[in-house]
């Protein structure tokens, strides 16, 4: 048992591990949220669907990334305007950019949004049922999102980058998702 000074851990060597209370701690902070401010959680997810759409379009215009959204183009230029003086985008002439510092930050919002919108749970449950190691979902639907298929890329060619070994040969079949598999690591590569 550790003491720290007047407040007491209830962590030993035999209890979990830091990251594991750290999940813990963020699924009780999000259930918070979600009860005491439900509207937090639907700005952060509505901002987080933004810079996931201009990663995966860049360069992207106002117009064209409302349409995505299904918002009307003062809704996102009200959004993007906010998400750029927070050093997160680059407007130029050719439409939104996200910056390095936006680049990192969705990085690690991925996580956090995969907690909230209860991913790693159903993914688990997921592996669990079809009997296997591994499941990762991407959300969104791809078929009205065709944007979705250059995050199934991304995170594709993240497995595949931690799985893979020296000399290993990958071989693949066709289609437009295996398309955005290959500009993806492309892109991972240069």
């Amino acid at each position: 048992m550790a003491l720290v000074g007047h407040n007491r851990s209830i962590w030993d060597e035999k209890s979990p591990s830091n990251e594991f209370r750290g999940v813990i701690n963020l699924r009780r902070l999000i259930e918070i949220q979600k009860k005491v401010l439900p509207d937090l959680m639907e700005l952060l997810g509505k901002r987080y669907r933004i810079l996931q759409i201009i990663r995966s379009m860049e360069p992207i215009g106002r117009r064209t990334l409302a349409q995505l959204l299904d918002m009307t183009e003062r809704v996102v230029r009200s959004d993007t305007e906010f998400l750029k003086d927070q050093g997160l985008l680059f407007y130029s002439t050719a439409g939104m950019t996200l910056t390095e510092e936006g680049v990192q930050l969705l990085d690690k919002m991925d996580e956090v949004m995969r907690e909230v919108f209860g991913l790693q749970e159903l993914e688990q449950q997921l592996a669990k049922i079809l009997h296997i190691r591994k499941v990762i979902i991407v959300p969104g639907d791809s078929f009205f999102s065709p944007w979705i298929k250059q995050d199934l890329g991304r995170a594709t060619v993240e497995q595949i980058k931690s799985l893979a070994e020296e000399n290993w040969v990958i071989s693949v079949t066709g289609g437009t998702t295996i398309a955005k598999v290959a500009e993806a690591m492309n892109q991972a590569l240069s």
